[in-house]
């Protein structure tokens, strides 16, 4: 009734004819049955699993445990504006371990609210584990801790002591060999955060570097209560690091053979944008644009067609002395605008190098053979910095140069050249 049971002294005697409360511990004296202490009647759930990881995590955050007597409790205190938090890892505890929550005033008066447990033998190994004394003691670390802290553990440990910054972060005071001992933790993980120290022990380990912060955030992110989302919005997630997301799978878009564009309306980010990735990784792809737009290969382009114009910066005399501008234009049909497009530069009167006429240079569709020329003369482009020749160009301004045979202003018919 007294060991197996946990029936108290009173309890005993009053199932037994003539039992009084003295006689059942003279009874329990004489047969050596030893008194069991008032802690080992909570009937607790063992602390495995879960809880295990929960109460590891704590220890290396907010949490205490304090001996009293012959056993021990675990307590912790947070801000009003957590207690949703509190309430989340109370529940982890269960009823069985959870004396009571409360609100208390802290030394300033703010309202906080305070944890508790039921005080248990249990917890006494667990006070050894993190404290040089059961009496007294700051927490400290040592190496048997490290086999306890799972990646649970590690985000419980970030909930409490950590801040959401432009790297994730996690503040810590203790000794030297404690701070030994943490960064065995990270590594155990396969992080390698850097220390930045504040004050005498105490500092910050910072996860920098995406792919170190990446790998923290992947490790505790599914542990993280939506009451503390917030300590997953971190700085370096801003727009370059979602357009570095959305392109890290670049490589095999560009192996499904897929161009700069393509690869940009996909993912929803500019052509420039994947071109950019694409020359930082050295990524090459065979759909892009060939070289020809560039204006050297257009001058050598117009060369190879008129060897003997010579040639500058800013384009070519013909052996009119007309100063040329060259363009290049493919073939090759934009399916997406159902348009071609001729770019030009700005007006000539503004324009560092004036030119008299653009040559137009029509190339094939590998962008490798000139197949024709037209030229159309800078009082006909004016301002216009695209010409974007549509289905219905009848309705637009350039019809007189588009349709027509020849006019003194363009001998020629841009859509015969294309077809």
């Amino acid at each position: 009734m007294y060991h197996e049971q946990k029936l108290t002294d009173e309890e005993v005697a009053a199932r037994i004819d003539g039992g009084t409360t003295k006689r059942v511990r003279a009874w329990r004296h004489r047969l050596g049955i030893e008194t069991i202490p008032r802690w080992a009647r909570h009937n607790v759930a063992p602390i495995e699993g879960r809880l295990q990881s929960l109460l590891a995590g704590s220890m290396l955050g907010d949490g205490r445990i304090v001996f009293q007597g012959t056993g021990s409790y675990y307590c912790e205190s947070h801000s009003e504006a957590q207690r949703d938090y509190l309430e989340w890892k109370a529940n982890i505890w269960g009823p069985t371990w959870v004396a009571d929550m409360c609100d208390v005033p802290d030394k300033r008066g703010f309202k906080q609210v305070r944890m508790r447990t039921v005080t248990h033998g249990v917890l006494n190994e667990w006070r050894d584990l993190f404290y040089e004394a059961r009496s007294n003691g700051w927490k400290r670390l040592i190496p048997r801790v490290v086999d306890q802290v799972d990646d649970f553990a590690l985000a419980i440990w970030y909930l409490d002591d950590g801040h959401a910054g432009w790297w994730p972060g996690i503040t810590f005071g203790a000794d030297a060999t404690s701070h030994d001992v943490a960064l065995t933790i990270f590594e155990k993980f396969g992080l390698s955060p850097r220390w930045q120290p504040v004050k005498g022990n105490t500092g910050h380990f910072h996860m920098e570097r995406e792919e170190v912060a990446h790998r923290f955030l992947e490790l505790v992110r599914p542990h993280i209560p939506e009451c503390m989302a917030y300590k997953l919005d971190l700085g370096f997630q801003g727009p370059h690091y979602q357009v570095r997301q959305k392109l890290s799978n670049l490589e095999g878009l560009v192996d499904d053979g897929m161009s700069s564009r393509q690869i940009g309306t996909t993912l929803g980010v500019g052509a420039s944008t994947v071109t950019r990735h694409m020359a930082t990784r050295g990524v090459v792809s065979k759909c892009e644009p060939s070289s020809f737009q560039r204006g050297a290969d257009n001058r050598h382009f117009y060369g190879r067609m008129y060897p003997d114009h010579v040639q500058d910066a800013g384009g070519a005399v013909d052996s009119n002395g007309q100063r040329v501008g060259i363009r290049t234009a493919s073939l090759t049909r934009r399916t997406d605008a159902h348009a071609k497009r001729w770019s030009f530069g700005l007006r000539p009167d503004i324009t560092s190098h004036p030119c008299d006429v653009y040559s137009c240079l029509c190339l094939d569709e590998h962008g490798t053979e000139v197949v024709a020329e037209f030229r159309i003369p800078v009082s006909a482009v004016m301002d216009v910095r695209v010409i974007h020749i549509s289905e219905r160009y009848e309705q637009t301004k350039w019809a007189p140069y588009l349709v027509s045979r020849a006019t003194p202003a363009m001998p020629g018919n841009i859509l015969d050249m294309f077809g």
